[in-house]
């Protein structure tokens, strides 16, 4: 997308709270926040923003455009040295991401100030920054010349006849040379993103925009609530899969010597506690995601698409777990002509399981609630390269003593020469995973707290 930059600086003339509802459209945040007392210890009849209110939107429609002014208290939300901004978007859905954006931004001293959206959209705009209040005005043009080219994407045509948008406001810091956004505030409070809790019509001819927004939400469940969610839920897969599925899935294989049904009872309580892990897991993550499926409005990112792969493997794996616990439960009688197939089955699922957990473990790294490859960068990588790599080497070390111990040992001394390495590598690889597991708890922790939240 072309951006415009338009330096100027001007005072606010509009009135704060008449014609709200009437003759124009309005927005506070948070919601009722103009009810309160201005810092002149006067009704809200003035330009000055409210006491309790840190952002204010309002527009006026008409034939040819969206006429908008934007006031936010920003000083609180940056440190002194970084820039500042305050963006409107309009979305098709309740997520920032591929939207039409208006962003109004300032420098620390706000000798300068830029609005931009694109070359072909923004005219009168005007840009103030006095005593930690940033404002913005301008016209949304709803005739221009288009895209300036193919690459660029497209504009949403907000006077369209079937177009509703959802609103979303954020304020933040910006560096202080290039003006690039940094991250909003992610914690609860009032400084994170508000989003209109319904869809907005802009159509001149059959809507009346000129609505006074009081319905209003940040998150349905609380942002610490759903970082704690994403944190259980990646240390409860990480143990489920592991801890208990990797023991599991070897001494299933390895143990199996001789008379004893003890490897069958220590692989039984193993995976149904590898399959309570992941059935926790898998509610939590769906509780605080609020969906069930994801689609990008406009294009996806790589971020995106790693998110839609996590999503859609992860319940796949989750479903083959299902089949797999209730399979075994169902297994048929050792002498039955089809235990065989149903062996290979079971054993082929497990592993096709594993594998998936592998993946989808590994691009939990890339995403954005994790937080581990912003913060730690290839760290976490190495860490879960390493429990991998300590399974496929137990795999391959017990392959190498099943084979010579069949091969060398006598019946009567196979079962109990055989089982010496179980002993030695499934323990060890249980160590390393449960070492693993603490690590990646530590690294999402830290994350947790270097957002903010406490």
């Amino acid at each position: 997308m072309l951006w415009m930059f338009v330096h100027v600086i001007v005072p606010v003339s509009s009135l704060i709270s008449d014609g709200c509802g009437v003759t124009r459209g309005c927005w506070f945040q948070p919601a009722n926040c103009e009810l309160g007392i201005t810092n002149s210890f006067s009704r809200n009849d003035s330009n000055e923003l409210p006491d309790r209110c840190g952002v204010y939107h309002s527009w006026h429609l008409s034939a040819y455009g969206l006429l908008f002014q934007m006031m936010a208290r920003v000083d609180a939300v940056t440190y002194p040295m970084n820039g500042r901004y305050i963006a409107l978007a309009f979305s098709l859905d309740k997520r920032m991401g591929h939207d039409t954006v208006i962003q109004c931004i300032t420098t620390p001293s706000g000798d300068r100030g830029v609005i931009y959206a694109s070359s072909q959209i923004l005219s009168q705009t005007e840009v103030n920054y006095i005593n930690g209040i940033l404002t913005c005005s301008g016209m949304f043009n709803f005739v221009y010349l288009g895209n300036s080219s193919s690459t660029e994407p497209a504009i949403f045509q907000l006077n369209e006849e079937d177009s509703s948008y959802y609103l979303l406001s954020a304020r933040g810091g910006a560096d202080p040379r290039s003006l690039n956004l940094m991250v909003h505030s992610v914690v609860d409070g009032n400084y994170f993103p508000f989003i209109t809790t319904e869809r907005m019509s802009f159509c001149p001819q059959y809507s009346n925009a000129n609505f006074w927004i009081h319905n209003m939400e940040q998150s349905a469940v609380p942002r610490r609530t759903r970082h704690i969610f994403a944190i259980v839920h990646g240390v409860l897969m990480l143990s489920g899969w592991w801890v208990f599925g990797a023991s599991g899935m070897l001494i299933a294989r390895y143990g199996k010597r001789g008379e004893n049904p003890m490897w069958f009872h220590l692989h039984r309580l193993l995976m149904l506690l590898s399959f309570l892990c992941q059935t926790i897991a898998f509610v939590l993550i769906y509780v605080q995601a609020q969906r069930i499926y994801s689609v990008c409005t406009d294009s996806c990112s790589s971020q995106d698409f790693t998110k839609v792969l996590h999503s859609i493997l992860g319940t796949v794996i989750y479903a083959l777990t299902v089949v797999q616990v209730i399979a075994g439960m169902l297994r048929p009688r050792k002498d039955a002509s089809n235990r065989p197939f149903f062996n290979v089955l079971h054993r082929s699922n497990g592993f096709i399981c594993w594998i998936g957990a592998a993946i989808c473990c590994t691009t939990a790294i890339n995403l954005g609630k994790t937080g581990l490859y912003a913060i730690f960068n290839r760290v976490p990588y190495y860490v879960m390269m390493a429990v991998i790599i300590s399974f496929v080497m137990s795999i391959v070390l017990l392959e190498l003593t099943y084979n010579r111990n069949t091969k060398d040992c006598s019946p009567d001394s196979l079962d109990r020469s055989s089982l010496y390495p179980i002993f030695f590598v499934i323990p060890i690889n249980a160590v390393i995973a449960v070492g693993v597991t603490a690590g990646c708890a530590y690294m999402m922790v830290t994350t947790f707290k270097i957002y903010g939240f406490r």
